[in-house]
């Protein structure tokens, strides 16, 4: 505003009014060309965010990704493929075993697949998934055996390993009052010597992904349970909106922004890695999910969280039904989500690390 209002009084002083009346508008052009490029680049800086769900259509039959027609039934209700297939798989039975014709399912459809491995059979409360006896060697066969087939794969895939630690509800958890006494230290080891032994195999193909819960005034600090950074390739957080719903907790309304904020800015202080919500979901009682799903993914998360790089909606009917179909506006909400520009992004998949492999772990045996 000051260099227009001295150009148009200098300009009024040299020359007569009528001049400089038909001159300014050209001499303006110049100053709305930077602002228009200011918008352009601006707008180029903030790269698209990948939109990836957990499928499951049990009413249907359909569990995704070895099920494909869950995938396929999930693109034509929401109008496109998702970028990132999330999935869970406990070391336990039914399938402890690399997933190899299902992430190929998963990949023949241009998706990523985020493997949730989770070290445990079921149950909470099992001292056999104690985070020590993995840094015992307990498990060391069957992670190797693993990290071995997802060499052998050879594409590159997410893989979240025990997930939601700060919490108590895992065998792996380290929050209070946890199970099987474990420590963020016990945590820390875990991860560092699951991820040795992949080094060892030489899957490099395997994107590490560290991801607490959205964290609360009794978790642990973020910073005591990360591996490091040369044990992660991405980190992440889960949350939900629980709303008043009876069967998903009493956390009430929560915005996408309040939810994961305090979470946001401890990770990010933590540490450069990308980053990404790998699951969330808002219930239907206590406000408008339609308007909770706008105005989290296409406001919140690029105005209040805006190093996410990827969002997991957890499309399943659980503690309250979470799918993007609970209702017919929360349907039309994320469908103008899938249509947005902001969310046609892919993940990077390009970066990984490669730590040094520590040397007290033995090698399997010749057969």
């Amino acid at each position: 505003m000051v260099v227009k209002r001295f150009d148009t009084i200098t300009l009024s002083r040299a020359r007569p009014s009528h001049i400089a009346s038909k001159l300014w508008p050209w001499l303006l052009l110049p100053l709305f060309a930077l602002a228009a490029l200011f918008i352009v680049t601006h707008s180029h800086s903030a790269p698209a965010i990948a939109l990836g769900a957990y499928l499951t259509e049990p009413n249907r039959g359909l569990y995704a990704p070895c099920d494909t027609a869950a995938m396929d039934h999930f693109a034509a209700l929401t109008g496109r493929m998702p970028a990132i297939a999330l999935w869970y798989q406990p070391w336990g039975r039914p399938y402890p075993k690399f997933p190899a014709h299902c992430m190929n399912n998963v990949r023949d459809r241009g998706v990523v697949s985020l493997i949730t491995w989770e070290p445990w059979a079921g149950q909470v409360a099992d001292p056999a998934y104690k985070l020590s006896n993995i840094v015992r060697g307990d498990y060391d066969a069957y992670i190797r055996q693993y990290a071995t087939d997802a060499k052998a794969w050879g594409h590159p895939f997410f893989l979240r390993f025990a997930h939601e630690m700060n919490g108590n509800w895992y065998p792996w958890g380290v929050g209070p009052r946890n199970p099987n006494g474990n420590t963020p230290a016990d945590y820390i080891a875990a991860w560092r010597h699951v991820h040795d032994i992949f080094t060892q195999v030489g899957a490099t193909n395997v994107r590490w992904v560290w991801s607490p819960n959205a964290l609360s005034s009794n978790s642990p600090d973020a910073a005591a349970t990360y591996p490091g950074d040369a044990y992660v390739d991405w980190i992440a957080m889960d949350g939900y909106n629980e709303g008043t719903d009876p069967g998903a907790g009493d956390g009430g309304w929560t915005s996408l922004a309040a939810l994961f904020g305090p979470t946001y800015d401890a990770l990010t202080a933590l540490t450069g890695k990308p980053l990404m919500i790998a699951e969330t979901s808002s219930a239907e009682a206590g406000g408008s999910k339609a308007a909770w799903i706008t105005q989290g993914l296409l406001t919140d998360v690029p105005t209040r969280l805006p190093r996410v790089r990827a969002v997991i909606w957890f499309d399943k009917n659980k503690e309250a039904d979470w799918r993007v179909n609970s209702s017919p506006a929360a349907l039309a909400a994320y469908r103008s989500v899938v249509a947005s520009p902001r969310y046609q992004g892919q993940p990077d998949m390009s970066s990984t690390n490669a730590a040094t492999p520590a040397t007290n772990i033995p090698a399997p045996s010749s057969p």
